[in-house]
């Protein structure tokens, strides 16, 4: 597998009117209400970008300035666009200049503290409102931290001359693209630095790069996100709250992430625009987060039966009363025990030879939930019987009969029923092949170390967790 423009990854250079191409990570781009703001401070005209005319940014009836204005609705009293000042934008509307206050706030927007780049985006060269230079890797894998290096690489060389960045490409796109947990180095030339070499790291979990699971433990209890999770897995209806955008997207996303191997099969919208709001009267599944802001209008709403959750105050706005009786209850407990003592658990990998990726809060946060679904239906794959044409089959009954404990057999006949599952198993009969992703990796240990007979319990759990954390030590 090569990294080739039109197969795993290109890299796409917008100036001027026209904007950049979307992909899975772009450098000097903005967030959603970042890049709002600037359209009232840079008018242009529609270009052509590819195969696409643009809308002009100032005008008001172009889809993403009204989905905008849907998501903002009446200014709230917190301005959920953290240190972007609002009143600022509206009034910058009205003028085609760069002005002195809006240069001002752009330079705060990108302020050290609160962005990840410490430098305000670049301007092509002219006169004139001009927007930012952008570069942007659109590929089918979210390897985010390879892609952020090579942006640094092209950031650096496109400081001295644009002339530098495109031989520097050339010789990434003829390397092959690095294997789950493989390292390729790639050999350049750089005026007055002579030959050098850039060894881009491919991470063997990729899935957790985009995902921050410390702002689900700074806005929630271990207990409380448990009852979410178990909400979740059994597709129920789901509604998050929050004063900033920023709240929303990152739990929304790590929530979801916590599912895996499964992947939620349902209405996913982290941010529900305000006009949008009659969605969560719908009777199918869903999980959507709303700002704070529309908290009034959420409760004048005729909603079925759903959880929401107050995310700035860890409480629950509306409940079923019954997330705790969800999940088996010795597993339940596992889950909260081993949480609790995340910082324990990462300080101890980190005092050993572990590679890096271990001795963080998502690789912990993973294991954990990982551990929980190689216990309730890691052996699925015993059931997967394979015909004489070569076409497999699961064994619903024999598979959850199987289990020797009646709260994990209670717990699976309903989860059985889940469009999640069912399109795990599907997923599973329909491959060529045995899948050899980190679950299953998992799921191969389990079913060699650990008897037949022994039961599931919280000394299993948490002794089974530790001896898949030391496996992540291994260097594959």
């Amino acid at each position: 597998m090569t990294m080739t423009a039109n197969k795993n990854s290109s890299i796409t250079h917008g100036a001027g009117g026209t904007k950049a191409p979307r992909g899975t990570l772009s450098r000097k781009s903005f967030e959603f209400e970042d890049a709002s703001s600037l359209q009232s401070l840079y008018p242009s005209s529609p270009t052509e970008n590819g195969t696409e005319n643009q809308p002009k940014f100032g005008s008001k009836s172009t889809l993403e300035e009204n989905a905008y204005e849907d998501i903002v609705g009446d200014l709230p009293k917190e301005n959920p666009y953290e240190d972007v000042d609002l009143k600022s934008r509206r009034a910058g509307r009205k003028s085609q200049q760069l002005s002195e206050n809006s240069l001002d706030s752009l330079h705060r927007m990108w302020s050290p503290q609160d962005r990840k780049y410490n430098s305000p985006p670049t301007q092509p060269s002219g006169k004139g409102p001009r927007l930012p230079e952008v570069y942007c890797v659109i590929s089918r894998l979210g390897c985010f931290g390879l892609f952020s290096k090579v942006l640094d690489e092209v950031e650096r060389r496109r400081g001295i001359s644009a002339a530098l960045v495109y031989p520097f490409m050339r010789s990434l796109m003829e390397s092959p693209f690095p294997a789950p947990g493989k390292t390729i180095k790639v050999k350049t030339f750089l005026p007055g630095a002579g030959n050098e070499v850039l060894e881009l790291r491919r991470p063997m979990d990729s899935r957790l790069e985009h995902v921050d699971f410390e702002c689900l433990f700074t806005c929630l209890s271990v207990r409380q996100l448990i009852r979410i999770f178990a909400s979740l897995l059994l597709e129920r209806r789901v509604i998050f709250v929050a004063d900033k955008l920023s709240t929303l997207s990152s739990c929304s996303h790590a929530v979801v992430a916590l599912l895996y191997p499964f992947s939620w099969q349902h209405t996913f919208i982290p941010v529900l625009p305000a006009s949008m709001i009659d969605i969560v009267c719908c009777p199918t599944p869903f999980l959507v987060g709303l700002l704070s802001s529309s908290l009034p209008k959420l409760k004048e709403l005729p909603v079925e039966e759903a959880l929401m959750v107050n995310l700035g105050s860890d409480r629950f706005i509306r409940q079923m009363d019954d997330e705790d009786t969800l999940l088996p209850r010795k597993l339940q407990a596992a889950l909260e025990q081993a949480l609790e003592r995340k910082n324990e658990l990462i300080s101890q990998d980190s005092d050993s030879d572990s590679d890096d990726e271990c001795n963080t809060l998502n690789g912990l946060v993973s294991e954990v939930f990982i551990r929980f679904f190689v216990e309730t239906v890691g052996h699925y794959s015993l059931f997967l019987t394979q015909s004489e044409k070569g076409e497999r089959a699961f064994q619903r009954e024999a598979f959850r009969k199987s289990v020797a404990s009646k709260s994990i057999r209670r717990f699976l006949e309903v989860f059985m029923e889940s469009q999640m599952f069912a399109g795990f198993i599907q997923d599973r009969e329909l491959r060529k092949c045995r899948a050899k992703g980190l679950f299953e990796q998992r799921v191969e240990q389990y079913l060699e170390e650990l008897p037949d007979t022994e039961q599931s319990g919280m000394n299993k759990f948490l002794r089974g967790l530790g001896n898949k954390m030391k496996f992540l030590h291994k260097k594959n």
